[in-house]
């Protein structure tokens, strides 16, 4: 949903935002009595899945993603619309501490549980369940309730091809480990037409030798009290770590990049320098900061890694570092 203006409209802030000139993706559905073209389902995939994936960059879950926050272009280009239970990453930025949105069938069991009797917090994982329920209704016009369901044991779908039936059936799994990382996983396995998710990296923890597995899309940022988690969450009483501090990616190269998301920046130690990396919003408060004394320093917002490079969080000076230990 693209931001056209901002305006005042009887004293209260309102946005103008653009028109979609098509339908919503449930009655699309509802005409088609289901779509019969798998492509067109699995296109529909990769693009909502790259609008998560730009949420999440953003530090923002959607999590109420469903048939009819959806609309379609006619050339069926879909457009996410109703923000209202959008939350941030930081405690208090948005949506209701412990909110619990009523929904079960578009829903993870984390959304629609307490948290405390689930084990884990929301995080893009929850985002990945509804992208592939929703795909899931794409083919049958109806919504399927449990977890983990094989679409082409839901009566009424179309022929769903298998690496496409396997990626639904993985991404809709009731535990947030048994599937995709975040959207950008699960982008990457419907464009690869693979339901098997992409090599992995991995970090060791240098303070207390724990390691993490990193997929492309994951991110590393501080453990909060509420809230989405990051994909990997840090313990930091002193609160200098972001919410989410940097994320990892691979290039079309197939290298792997660390991208600062933080506003105090990210170092990393090679050949025995420091170099920094600072995010677009970190270099303006740097700037603005700076007044008079003198021009910012054009820090790079991101870096591609090599093994053992040892990555710094917030400063060399302060005891978080981690150890990049490169694909597994």
């Amino acid at each position: 949903m693209g931001l056209v203006d901002r305006v005042t409209v009887d004293g209260h802030p309102a946005m103008v935002v653009e028109h979609v000139a098509g339908e919503n993706l449930y009655d699309a559905v509802q005409r088609r009595n289901g779509f019969t073209n798998a492509e067109d389902v699995r296109q529909v995939g990769i693009d909502l899945c790259q609008a998560m994936s730009f949420l999440h960059e953003h530090e923002i879950i959607y999590r109420d993603l469903k048939p009819d926050n959806v609309m379609l272009h006619s050339d069926l280009r879909p457009v996410l619309i109703d923000f209202n239970t959008a939350k941030g990453f930081v405690p208090g930025e948005s949506g209701t501490p412990g909110t619990v949105i009523p929904n079960p069938t578009y829903k993870p069991p984390e959304l629609n549980n307490d948290p405390d009797l689930v084990g884990y917090r929301q995080g893009p994982w929850s985002d990945v369940y509804s992208v592939g329920k929703v795909l899931m209704f794409m083919f049958a016009a109806s919504a399927a309730r449990g977890d983990g369901v094989d679409p082409r044991d839901v009566p009424g779908t179309r022929s769903v091809p298998e690496p496409l039936a396997e990626s639904i059936q993985r991404a809709t799994r009731a535990h947030k480990d048994d599937r995709y990382r975040n959207a950008t996983v699960l982008a990457q396995v419907l464009e690869r037409r693979s339901a098997d998710p992409p090599t992995a990296a991995s970090v060791t923890h240098l303070q207390t030798g724990q390691s993490y597995d990193l997929y492309p899309g994951d991110t590393i940022g501080r453990e909060t009290t509420d809230g989405p988690r990051p994909s990997v969450s840090l313990v930091d009483p002193d609160s200098y770590i972001s919410a989410v501090q940097m994320q990892f990616d691979t290039g079309s190269d197939g290298n792997w990049l660390l991208r600062d998301r933080s506003l105090n920046g990210t170092w990393i130690r090679r050949d025995g320098e420091w170099y920094r990396v600072l995010s677009a919003r970190g270099r303006e408060r740097l700037a603005a900061r700076a007044d008079d004394r003198g021009e910012v320093p054009e820090f790079p917002e991101q870096v591609t890694l090599v093994a053992d490079d040892r990555v710094a969080l917030v400063h060399p000076e302060y005891d978080v570092h981690l150890r990049f230990e490169g694909e597994q």
